[in-house]
């Protein structure tokens, strides 16, 4: 399977695995402690794309964007009226996302 098909699922974010400059994303089925909302990311076939944060009434808000990925390891992401996102991928499995700002 190619890091792009790796990568289509939703990740949130697993801030307490964060290391340096290491980002950690892990799927929704992930057993995450206690939190109050999780930031994550979407990604479907096709480059469509959706940013997740904690919305009213812990609901999730998203932001609708695209996705790109140069190579197996250049992840540009497009949300309208923000800035293009860069990242390094480092690792992508079924369980664990590791990016690094790019």
């Amino acid at each position: 399977m190619t890091n792009a098909q790796l990568l289509q699922k939703l990740w949130l974010h697993s801030r307490e695995e964060d290391s340096g400059d290491s980002i950690i994303y892990r799927p929704e089925s992930y057993k995450f402690p206690p939190a109050r909302g999780r930031e994550g990311m979407e990604f479907l076939a096709g480059g469509v794309y959706s940013e997740i944060s904690p919305g009213p009434a812990d609901r999730r808000a998203r932001r609708p964007g695209t996705w790109t990925l140069t190579g197996d390891s250049i992840l540009t992401i497009r949300v309208d009226g923000a800035a293009d996102v860069i990242y390094q991928l480092v690792e992508v499995s079924g369980e664990r996302l590791v990016l690094r700002r790019g």
